[in-house]
């Protein structure tokens, strides 16, 4: 004798399933992208030398659509606290933002993975910029060491062609980049207090694998800290075509971030 289901196993009603049947919730196959947009207001910026055009957009960035930033500089910016992969402060400008997921904040107690997708419009090549894309603990701190910061990083020389810059991974003060990608996916899971490590993937214009890289993050600490997102934008090195007055950057940066049972 056939058995027939009294209930849909994922939404509970009566009749029989009325679906796919499975788990329930929502898909995790193809799932869409989140825009990091800077202008939306739930990002606190941090700029402790002033350097961002306060007058330009919001706070120094404008949102100028198909999922695009683009930063102004007010001041001039030079020296190792404004390179992302120097030190031994960070002083360049970031925002930063609680990572919440389904209106739960995520700690570093959580088992997250956190997914940057990097993207760079080099024709807009005023100085020899970079961006990071990272979580972090405290990214209201300067100091390199004390952010326990993991994630993904671009940069440019204004002597390479528009379409020919760095795309990698970063933790704290290093970066390990490749290089004539269109874009950059990094991930990088945390949990138990740690991170251990962050990879990256690069891509062409038609979405094909072109160069991989990775670093071990080796970052530790407490099991009840609230984790953040992060994105800062800088200089390539220390000296030489940085920062000025008026420089843009403009760049796109998407995120998917879940965590699971342990």
């Amino acid at each position: 004798m056939p058995i027939y289901p009294c209930f849909d196993p994922t939404t509970g009603s009566s009749g029989g399933s009325t679906g796919g049947g499975g788990g329930g919730g929502t898909s995790l196959y193809d799932l869409a992208w989140t825009d990091v947009d800077l202008t939306d207001g739930s990002w606190t910026l941090r700029d402790p030398g002033s350097k961002l055009d306060a007058g330009y957009g919001t706070g120094g960035v404008t949102n100028v659509g198909g999922g695009f930033m683009r930063v102004q500089w007010g001041a001039a910016a030079s020296g190792a606290d404004y390179n992302w992969t120097a030190g031994p402060n960070h002083l360049a400008p970031r925002w930063y933002k609680d990572l919440v997921i389904d209106g739960n904040t995520v700690t570093t107690g959580d088992l997250a993975f956190i997914m940057f997708r990097m993207e760079l419009d080099g024709t807009v090549n005023d100085f020899d910029q970079a961006i990071v894309a990272a979580h972090a603990v405290w990214p209201d701190l300067d100091p390199a060491n004390s952010m326990s910061a993991a994630g993904g990083y671009l940069s440019k020389s204004t002597s390479t062609a528009a379409t020919n810059y760095n795309l990698g991974v970063w933790t704290l003060s290093t970066a390990t980049t490749t290089n004539n990608k269109k874009y950059m996916v990094s991930v990088a899971h945390r949990g138990g207090g740690g991170v251990g490590s962050v990879c990256g993937q690069g891509y062409d214009a038609s979405n094909v694998a072109a160069g991989n890289v990775s670093r071990n993050a080796n970052l530790f600490g407490g099991t009840s800290l609230t984790l953040r997102l992060m994105i800062g934008v800088g200089n390539q090195l220390n000296t030489g075509n940085t920062a000025g007055i008026g420089d843009n950057q403009k760049f796109s940066i998407k995120y998917k971030a879940m965590t699971v049972g342990v």
